[in-house]
């Protein structure tokens, strides 16, 4: 359940004697018809819809306000649809909302302060997310028995070298982009490499402090533990290799420090930030493993993205064919304790930026109609039968 939520239901983002009556009847019918279905729901919170009075009152995601507001609303999701719900993600893709949304800005709200907005935002998240968990930690689990969890996403950094050098960069790389926000929640405060680093070139620059926020003892104990399984939006993956230090400019680009680039070999989506390279995904599995003490693992998003449009999608059966295998070698062989995967998407959707150019899903929908017809890609035989039969070749290959 996604489709803007928090907007729905306080229209202006903050928590009134009364939700909107129309979006919370809209959540309650879907949540029924889901269940009638005998399909599980997964709710979603917050999947980029900051209502927009909260931006325009005191900055969004960049004042402290917003954690205790956020943790409001979540209450009243927790109030309002606990009794069908059984798994919560708080929120979808910080670095998204944070880096692409405050530091880059090339995402709502369309802030640029690389380097010091997208660190701001990221403790804000955080701590929203946490008060969130311990709300319904203490006040709902017991009756509903839920689980409650942040969406973060990842690529992976392959070293393009053994050189001890190249393996440092893809570790960076890999803290900077999951660790920023995963270390906190399962581990407690920032990855130790990120948060060196970003003091060590503040200093440089001339800064008094950090432009890394502190954690303090009461918020990191307050941020970890606050899941109950680790989730992991995953498509593509990238090369890297150490560089020379850069000058102590206050970005985020300087503070990672990695050289970046998709092999010409790699076969590409629809996107210029997309590349196929199905081992990345089993590598960041294991990886995760590692780092985090062999969580539950839920893969959250996975797929191809294209801007063809077609309806003989080969490539998105291969796609999900070499991912999904990498996600049974990482389950058999390296015991990753990888528990669901979901297909992202079963429908063509609003890409953000790249609006309807971007098509991800097993099912074409017509933009053009005002019914929104859906037509079945190629990809949705295929993948029907790796759910009925829970096998990735054809069932007369299948070996059970």
């Amino acid at each position: 359940m996604e489709g803007r939520p928090w907007a729905r239901i306080y229209p202006d983002g903050y928590k009134t004697d009364k939700p909107n009556e129309r979006g919370v009847a809209y959540y309650k019918n879907l949540l029924r018809s889901l269940r009638a279905l005998n399909i599980e729901p997964m709710v979603t919170l917050y999947h980029w819809d900051l209502p927009q009075k909260l931006q325009d009152d005191f900055g969004g995601w960049l004042s402290p306000k917003i954690v205790d507001i956020f943790a409001d609303y979540a209450r009243t999701c927790f109030e309002l649809f606990g009794d069908e719900v059984k798994w919560w993600i708080t929120i979808n893709e910080p670095k998204q909302i944070c880096g692409a949304g405050y530091g880059i800005g090339v995402f709502a709200p369309g802030i640029q302060q690389l380097g010091v907005g997208d660190y701001q935002c990221a403790k804000n998240v955080l701590l929203a997310h946490a008060k969130a968990y311990h709300i319904y930690d203490k006040e709902f689990r017991q009756k509903n028995q839920g689980k409650v969890a942040i969406v973060i996403d990842s690529g992976w950094f392959e070293p393009a070298t053994t050189k001890p050098d190249d393996i440092e960069a893809s570790e960076r790389a890999l803290q900077f982009s999951y660790g920023l926000y995963g270390n906190p929640v399962f581990n407690g405060d920032w990855p130790a490499v990120v948060k060196d680093r970003i003091a060590q070139r503040s200093k440089q620059a001339g800064l008094k402090e950090s432009r890394l926020p502190d954690l303090s003892p009461e918020e990191i104990a307050l941020i970890k533990g606050t899941h109950d399984f680790l989730c992991l939006n995953h498509y593509t993956s990238h090369m890297v290799s150490a560089r020379s230090e850069e000058p102590p400019a206050t970005d985020f680009g300087g503070d990672l420090n990695v050289n970046e680039w998709m092999p010409k070999e790699w076969p590409r989506g629809g996107e210029r930030w997309f590349a196929v390279w199905p081992p990345g995904m089993r590598k960041l599995l294991v990886w995760l493993k590692k780092t985090y003490n062999n969580p539950e693992i839920v893969i959250t998003e996975n797929g191809l993205s294209d801007n063809t449009g077609t309806l003989e999608d080969d490539h998105r059966i291969n796609y999900y064919r070499d991912y999904l295998s990498n996600c049974l070698d990482a389950i058999y062989i390296d015991k990753v304790n990888l528990t669901a995967y979901t297909a992202w998407s079963i429908l063509d959707d609003w890409e953000w930026s790249t609006g309807y150019h971007s098509l991800i899903g097993m099912y074409k929908v017509d933009f053009n109609d005002p019914n929104r017809a859906r037509i079945p890609r190629k990809s949705v035989g295929y993948f029907t039968q790796i759910v009925k039969n829970r096998c990735l070749v054809d069932p007369k290959d299948c070996v059970h």
